[in-house]
């Protein structure tokens, strides 16, 4: 799941920087913010809660089964002869008057198993919401900093561009004043309308930034949105990071994925004792009081009275021969509950693989981000030392535009190392104190 995240992230980052910010009218949403309005207007969430409470309405199903069933019956009867019968009439009407109750003594531990596999049920689909919960802050947080790394992309662009109108103007001048030639200028120019699109195209991948946070939080195309500005030093991004080791077994101890996958072993135990408990016999209770009526008999309520019977009986069914119903039972019983023990060795496995993924992961964007960080020194130095030449009339537009390209790939790798770096210290800060703060 997370290794998903972090791979849409690095691809986004990868393609294009930031946009514009939204206007000052325009309300700004914190981490928590978004966190808390998508738990509940999320569509899919909400309709994993609707799961749940289906699971409630089963649990409350099973439990209802240590009741007796009762029902009422009656029948209703016309009869029509064709000759006309002794002391009766050619058309009869008859009815009977029944109300009846069962109820199961035994049958094999089924009921009570099937209500400890059920309670666990219910256990098992509040994790499913939890984990999709989680998910969530995992997902926005991945949205949240790519709106904010792009914002700062679009801002490199947009000072890289002041630069190169700098840049050009003083060209123009000198080409006009004969100190320049009109291919350099030319080259100059065309730097220019290069920065140009560069923040163009910064600012349309913001653009598509914010839409996609907007649609995981299920805002609609009229809701005005923007995030509010998270300022993270270098100290965030080159803090200590924990021991994988602990992440590992703190996160084993919460991640509701995981324990989903250990529910799913105890519900298969239950499962297997409900296939046992058909080779059992069931024995129920049966009770009954009936009347019946028919118009050729006299008075309709003499008729009841006198008609009037109680039976109680006691049922016993033993298993003899089922065609192997029972047996097939067991023995898919028992390979369910091997696979949810497999499944559970093959989650924690993941779980381990991808801490440690993370944990790479952050320990090379940090060494990247501090790289990137002397590169952009020297190039800023280099960049501001041609600059300087080139105001004072001192031109060499190969070196000019070479600084100046040399600087802006820099900061925009220090800036993706940066934002990597943050990425990866936040999910192992989540999978150690299970929460994400910004």
């Amino acid at each position: 799941m997370f290794k998903v995240i972090k791979i849409v992230f690095l691809s986004v980052v990868l393609t294009a920087a930031g946009t514009t910010a939204a206007t000052e009218t325009t309300a700004k949403w914190d981490y928590r913010q978004c966190v808390d309005y998508a738990l509940e207007h999320n569509i899919d969430l909400r309709k994993l809660r609707l799961n749940k409470e289906t699971d409630d309405a089963t649990l409350e199903e099973s439990k209802a089964q240590w009741h007796p069933s009762i029902d009422f019956a009656t029948t209703q009867g016309f009869t029509n002869y064709a000759r006309q019968q002794e002391e009766t009439d050619r058309n009869i009407y008859t009815g009977t008057y029944g109300l009846n109750a069962s109820w199961t003594v035994f049958n094999g531990n089924i009921r009570r198993n099937q209500i400890k596999a059920d309670e666990l049920q219910t256990k098992a689909a509040q994790l499913g919401i939890d984990d999709y919960e989680y998910t969530l802050r995992t997902e926005i947080l991945s949205r949240y900093l790519n709106i904010l790394y792009y914002k700062e992309s679009a801002e490199i662009a947009r000072r890289s561009l002041e630069v190169s109108e700098y840049q050009t103007n003083r060209a123009k001048t000198f080409m006009e004043a004969g100190k320049m030639s009109r291919v350099d200028y030319s080259q100059i120019e065309s730097q220019y309308y290069s920065d140009k699109y560069s923040l163009t195209s910064a600012e349309a991948s913001l653009a598509s930034a914010i839409t996609d946070l907007k649609t995981l939080l299920e805002l609609d195309i009229n809701s005005d949105f923007d995030i509010a500005t998270a300022n993270f030093s270098d100290s965030d991004a080159t803090a200590e990071l924990p021991d994988k080791s602990d992440v590992f077994a703190e996160a084993c101890s919460w991640v509701p994925s995981l324990q989903q996958n250990l529910i799913a072993g105890q519900i298969s135990d239950y499962n297997l004792k409900i296939a046992k408990g058909g080779y059992y016999p069931q024995i129920s209770l049966n009770a009954g009081v009936a009347t019946a009526n028919n118009s050729g008999g006299g008075n309709f309520g003499t008729q009841l009275i006198d008609r009037l019977n109680e039976q109680i009986s006691m049922s016993i069914s033993i298993p003899i021969l089922d065609n192997k119903r029972n047996k097939t039972a067991v023995t898919k019983a028992k390979i369910d509950k091997l696979n949810s023990e497999l499944d559970f060795e093959d989650a924690v496995t993941t779980l381990s693989q991808t801490i440690e993924s993370i944990y790479i992961d952050a320990v090379n964007a940090q060494a990247n981000y501090q790289s990137c960080s002397e590169q952009v020194k020297s190039a800023r130095l280099s960049d501001e030392l041609v600059n300087e030449q080139f105001r004072l009339g001192l031109i060499n537009t190969l070196e000019l535009l070479n600084a100046h390209n040399t600087l802006f790939a820099a900061q925009q790798q220090q800036l993706q190392a940066k934002y990597m770096a943050i990425l990866n210290i936040k999910l192992l800060e989540f999978y150690r104190t299970r929460e994400i703060i910004l």
